[in-house]
């Protein structure tokens, strides 16, 4: 009996693992828009379920492998013409802590148009923090995603 629940374990394990691994290879692929800090990745796609409604839906991960991630806090931003904010949501990936062997957090931000947006954008903050010790919510731990930090392919 215990082989068998450690046989099972360990093939909890292997499978696991390898759907992280294969959502983020299918990454550029299945999500058009990205952004990359020094700390974070950021991929998306919007979707238009209904008129009068956009929906970011995507993931973040860490950078690497060597660096956690807590307290996502993500905004769906829309912009005029002008490229001024007229309109925003505020999101956060499913899970708070996001490090190895995870890695990935999904996110889904939906929000209601007024009508004056023109373009779209992902804006947010985080706490980042050594994998392997112990998050802090301190300054120095504190980074942004910027709306004009944008590496989406044009």
């Amino acid at each position: 009996m215990k082989r068998l629940l450690m046989l099972v374990s360990m093939v909890i394990l292997f499978t696991s693992c390898g759907g992280s691994y294969a959502v983020k290879e299918e990454s550029a692929k299945t999500y058009k828009h990205y952004k990359n800090t020094i700390y974070l990745k950021v991929h998306w796609n919007y979707l238009r379920p209904e008129e009068g409604k956009i929906v970011a839906e995507g993931y973040v991960e860490p950078f690497d492998k060597r660096t956690g991630l807590h307290t996502v806090s993500l905004e769906l931003v829309g912009m005029d013409a002008d490229g001024k904010v007229v309109n925003f949501a505020a999101g956060r990936p499913v899970d708070d802590y996001i490090a190895s062997p995870l890695d990935t957090a999904p996110f889904k931000i939906v929000m209601r148009l007024d009508g004056t947006e023109k373009s779209f954008g992902i804006r947010g903050s985080y706490y980042h923090y050594e994998a392997g010790s112990k998050p802090d919510f301190g300054a120095a731990s504190l980074d942004y995603i910027s709306l004009e930090a944008d590496d989406t392919p044009k």
